[in-house]
């Protein structure tokens, strides 16, 4: 999901890099060229949760550490 915004994870250097190769070939620049910034998007709700972002929202629904979680991609 991440490669299918435009969004900054904060990664770093070799992120930023691999996010851009992957955008270009997928995309054609489309993503690249986006007339918002990062934390517009990011405001705007249209960027993909990070880890943090989740943990944090899964313990506020009240989830503990011991919950297991299963992903699909």
């Amino acid at each position: 999901m991440a490669a299918h915004s435009a969004c900054d994870f904060g990664g770093g250097k070799a992120e930023k890099l691999a996010l851009a190769k992957y955008r270009q070939v997928l995309w054609q620049g489309r993503v690249l060229n986006s007339q918002f910034t990062d934390e517009e998007l990011r405001t705007q709700g249209r960027c993909p949760l990070t880890p943090e972002e989740i943990g944090l929202l899964l313990a506020a629904l009240g989830f503990n550490n011991r919950t297991r979680l299963y992903l699909a991609s």
